[in-house]
């Protein structure tokens, strides 16, 4: 016999029960309990959880996540200089901007187009010098940059009139395609994500949709805007700048007195070698300066965009172009459309015209109508003038501005 503190004399025939329950005893561990311990109490069954409140809890902490968000991507784009573009022109042009916002009556808009076709100096000499008393003091700037689509453009349009120019009267903005082809090295760059507020990424949106593309490629391009709005509300990306502003370290900047927004191509390569060596090699290429294999298929592209184009103005381009030009009459500025040289055929802008959508359209994309303005020794590429060529199209641009005036 075996004596044991718990069960008194256990027999040695039988040791198994020092290990296994007794029949009909549920499998456990407290046979093996000495009779004097207390049983102890069993835990409550689990509550299995509950997908609402799980939802519910998800749901709250996505809401707080997102708030907290745009909280600190707002705060960020108070910060001058941590959001927007920061290559060397958007810099120089938002600086030299500011220092003569209020004296400026006039302002051009547009792609790189405007921005190497467009000299402000020889569109006011003309304009001064035959304009009359009343435009005698008439001073413009050019605020183009590189690729510049349309719905950016009336993004700018909007910055601008916000700032309340004290003297702006007119702004000159060149009719580009509404739905473009973007350059996909320039997707989530600081420009694209500048760019993609509410409003404008509404827009973007609208324009899209009502375009005869492939669903998929709607909803591709649809997720795109979106991610640059969602980035831009957030201010992903904004921080390393922000700090260096906070720290009083500013970006590099070239200071051109007088500066009005066209470079001549001296000033383009001594600036952006100045820049260079200011900002380092990366902060040279700015968007809308694609290399060569990336050029080619965005011109493949553009001309697919163009060959699926509605045949009539869909409702959302209408839309956005007259909220555009109601926008600026109600600030007490006149817009002007220009269809440049080079831009191609532009069926759309035409059908607005007739319906009212455009009230001043100046065309300039037909040779046979302006063949001085397509004499290949004026241009520097394909698509963009050289000095003497911004020196033949601002001084058209002048006299077609003056002979609208007088027409009003």
């Amino acid at each position: 016999m075996i004596e044991t503190p718990a069960r008194g004399l256990v027999s040695p025939a039988a040791p198994r029960t020092l290990f296994a329950p007794p029949r009909g005893a549920v499998v456990g561990y407290d046979f093996l309990r000495p009779a004097s311990m207390p049983h102890e109490r069993s835990l409550p069954p689990a509550r299995p959880a509950s997908t609402a409140r799980a939802l519910l809890h998800a749901s709250a902490f996505t809401v707080v996540f997102l708030a907290a968000s745009v909280l600190v991507g707002r705060a960020l784009r108070q910060i001058p200089g941590a959001t927007g573009d920061p290559t060397r022109r958007a810099v120089m042009l938002d600086r030299a901007f500011d220092r003569v916002r209020d004296e400026v009556d006039l302002v051009f808009l547009g792609s790189s187009r405007f921005y190497r076709g467009v000299n402000p100096r020889i569109f006011d000499k003309r304009v001064r010098n035959r304009g009359g008393e009343e435009l005698a003091g008439l001073r413009s700037f050019n605020l183009s940059l590189n690729g510049m689509g349309m719905v950016e453009s009336i993004e700018r349009v909007r910055e601008l009139l916000e700032s309340n120019p004290a003297r702006l009267r007119w702004i000159v903005l060149e009719l580009t395609d509404l739905d473009p082809v973007y350059l996909e090295r320039n997707r989530m760059g600081p420009r694209m994500v500048a760019w993609h507020s509410a409003r404008a990424t509404i827009d973007a949106l609208r324009v899209v949709w009502s375009t005869d593309r492939s669903l998929r490629s709607k909803f591709e391009e649809s997720l795109a805007h979106l991610a640059e709005f969602g980035t831009r509300m957030s201010g992903r990306g904004a921080g390393p700048r922000a700090v260096l502003r906070l720290a009083g370290i500013e970006s590099p900047f070239i200071d051109a007195p007088n500066f009005n927004g066209y470079e001549t191509r001296e000033q383009q390569l001594a600036w952006g070698k100045a820049w260079k060596t200011a900002a380092g090699a990366g902060a040279t290429r700015g968007a809308g300066d694609p290399d060569e294999e990336e050029a080619e298929r965005h011109r493949r592209e553009v001309e697919e965009r163009r060959a699926s184009a509605p045949k009539d103005l869909p409702p959302a381009h209408a839309a956005v172009l007259g909220e555009l030009v109601e926008l600026c009459r109600t600030r007490g500025v006149e817009p002007i459309f220009v269809l440049a040289p080079v831009s191609g055929p532009n069926r759309l802008a035409r059908i607005a015209q007739r319906a009212g959508v455009l009230p001043t359209l100046f065309a300039y994309n037909v040779p046979r109508e302006h063949p001085e303005l397509f004499q290949r020794a004026l241009f520097r590429d394909e698509s963009h003038y050289n000095d003497d060529g911004a020196r033949v199209f601002s001084r058209a641009l002048a006299d077609d501005f003056l002979a609208w005036l007088g027409e009003r």
